[in-house]
């Protein structure tokens, strides 16, 4: 499961030879306001931020950690997918145990 969804990812985000794919959409928001921080810049005082709290400092510490490259991006989502997955699958994993034994309590 876990590596399944790191392959899928890393289809997604990387060519051959490790070269990353720049991602758009609304992951852009993301990393760009952790790239103005990184260059001095503050949120709520010199931009507005529309992303979940937390999300500009992650990326603003791996850009530190690592520099300000796709590939750290990408990285980050792979992580972050194959975690989430995880959690996922846990959640589904324990309903449908509960569903299992319920519906075991009713037949007997």
């Amino acid at each position: 499961m876990r590596i399944g969804t790191g392959f899928y990812l890393s289809c997604n985000l990387f060519l051959p030879w490790h070269t990353p794919i720049l991602q758009s959409g609304d992951q852009v928001y993301f990393w760009m306001d952790a790239q103005r921080m990184l260059h001095g810049e503050r949120a709520y005082v010199d931009f507005f931020q529309y992303t979940p709290p937390g999300t500009d400092l992650f990326f603003l510490v791996l850009f530190k950690l690592f520099g300000a490259r796709i590939w750290v991006l990408n990285v980050a989502v792979i992580i972050l997918g194959v975690a989430l997955s995880f959690v996922c699958f846990q959640v589904a994993r324990q309903i449908m145990e509960s569903r299992a034994r319920s519906a075991l309590g009713t037949v007997q």
